[in-house]
């Protein structure tokens, strides 16, 4: 085996544990805001805390559901596709003319 293919070979195994690694990021994150608490002004320390947590347990579900969730290419993005036919609230409004 080659070095290059090793290396893929890695780097392949590094990937497949992305979702593992989100979730030592949340740790991270979380133990942060922990840390930030500590210093914060009296009163705030309990809010950094729970925002801290927040924040990281929402991203790490956000990011887990993008990775595992396949969309077409066209599909992606926060816009409707062209000519999707789902009707919005604005399509069923007509003013009067």
């Amino acid at each position: 085996m080659s070095k290059f293919q090793l290396l893929t070979a890695r780097a392949r195994v590094v990937l497949t544990g992305f979702v593992t690694w989100l979730v030592v990021l949340n740790v991270i994150v979380v133990d942060a805001a922990r840390l930030l608490g500590e210093y914060a002004p009296p009163g705030w320390a309990g809010a950094i805390q729970a925002l801290g947590s927040i924040a990281a347990v929402v991203g790490t579900a956000i990011a887990i559901i993008r990775r595992v969730t396949q969309v077409l290419p066209e599909e992606r993005g926060l816009l409707p596709i062209a000519g999707d036919p789902t009707p919005t609230p604005d399509d069923e409004f007509q003013p009067d003319q």
